[in-house]
């Protein structure tokens, strides 16, 4: 890779660094910091993978002992 290149994506590299830096000295609005869960609704419907680890789960609290 010559210098040109190497120089070039070392100057994006530098940009998104500094827009990452920039986005995450923003403050969040609280209530989104609270409901950012709700967004995660709904993502597993119709999983079978999620409902069989759904089921395993059920099964072994059934089995664990009670404390």
């Amino acid at each position: 890779m010559d210098n040109e290149t190497l120089e070039r994506r070392l100057a994006e590299l530098e940009k998104d660094v500094a827009e990452l830096k920039k986005a995450a000295s923003k403050p969040v609005a609280r209530d989104q910091v609270d409901n950012d869960w709700l967004n995660t609704l709904g993502g597993f419907k119709d999983d079978p993978i999620y409902d069989e680890a759904m089921r395993l789960g059920k099964a072994w609290r059934r089995h664990e002992p009670k404390c």
